[in-house]
């Protein structure tokens, strides 16, 4: 029996068909997104929207499992679903820094614009990256609110590119939290990153790479101003590649926080075109958002070919895990 054939290699196969499964019905259930059709039944029933939060998540799992069924699958991915929901609480997102004391105005610049964006109660939406276990379960974290939640984004050309919404806040609490000494941003989006790596007594300056004019001319008329801390923010016209090739002529960077992409689907190239660079900056500290999304992605697609080629269990486990991907990815 070939290496890839025997049962741990068939557990694999099916983690990984069961991860893609998952993912697909969410991302399904987010298309069509029946939030309206959930909060007519909590009204036709008079029950108030912050006791409806358990009939919620049977209305979630039991909707993706219609999907699940009408694509002709039978074993069960309940599991999944209900590790993935989550109520969230509006709260502790109004009192980040960023939403207290920054105020987006509706304005205009090209083909980019500024506004208010907003949830509805039970829009469930991505609100971080996935969850990575030790046997490769993947578990998309999916959240709602009980109540209307806004939140300031900006898009372009009709599309919303970047927002500060949970997900974002979520997504980078890790990258803030290591951020320290000068500090560069790659993508400049709504300034969340810049901003609240400022705050920090540690952070002692805050560059941002920005390609397009129009994004920085509205952050700089609108939202920079209202930034106290705005002496430590340098901003750059330039290509986020381009900088990171001779990153030295810019400045001695201790850390780097790499947000160049709208989500997974067209972030692993350039992710990857990234990490190739970040070997010629040895002192550099690269952070990557959802940077485990990304890595889900790369491991999946080198996935056959670390089974044709292993020769034991634990050397698929090791090749496979988010270090050696890493590594993989700077080659």
């Amino acid at each position: 029996m070939k290496f890839e054939e025997k049962e741990e290699c068939r557990t694999l196969s099916m983690t990984r068909t069961r991860n893609n499964r998952v993912s697909w019905l969410i991302h399904d259930y987010l298309e069509d997104n029946p939030h309206v059709l959930f909060a007519e039944q909590l009204k036709s029933m008079e029950i108030p929207a912050a006791e409806g939060v358990s009939l919620f998540r049977m209305f979630f799992i039991n909707y993706c499992k219609e999907l699940d069924e009408e694509n002709g699958q039978e074993d069960s991915v309940t599991d999944y679903l209900e590790a993935s929901l989550r109520v969230l609480d509006p709260r502790i997102y109004a009192s980040d820094p960023y939403y207290i004391n920054i105020r987006i105005p509706h304005a205009k610049e090209g083909h980019w614009e500024l506004y208010t964006e907003s949830y509805q109660p039970f829009e469930a939406f991505v609100c971080d990256d996935i969850r990575l276990d030790d046997d490769f379960r993947e578990t998309p974290q999916v959240g709602f609110f009980t109540e209307p939640f806004s939140f300031p984004a900006v898009k372009e050309s009709d599309h919303e590119w970047m927002s500060v919404k949970p997900n974002e806040v979520e997504t980078m609490r890790s990258a803030i939290a290591a951020a320290e000494g000068e500090v560069l941003a790659f993508g400049l989006g709504l300034g969340y990153f810049a901003y609240m790596a400022s705050l920090k007594d540690a952070v002692s300056s805050v560059t941002i790479v920005e390609r397009d004019k129009a994004v920085i001319d509205l952050f700089q008329e609108y939202i920079l101003p209202q930034f106290s801390t705005k002496r430590k923010i340098r901003i750059l016209h330039a290509d986020a590649f381009d900088v990171a090739k001779d990153l030295a002529m810019y400045g001695t960077f201790r850390f780097a926080f790499v947000d160049l992409w709208h989500d997974v689907s067209d972030g692993l190239p350039l992710y990857l075109r990234m990490k190739k660079l970040e070997k010629l900056s040895s002192s550099t500290q690269f952070s990557y958002w959802v940077e485990e999304s990304l890595l889900s992605a790369l491991r999946w697609k080198v996935f056959n070919a670390v089974l044709a080629h292993a020769d034991s269990y634990d050397q698929i486990i090791r090749e496979l895990s988010d270090s050696n991907l890493k590594r993989f990815a700077t080659r």
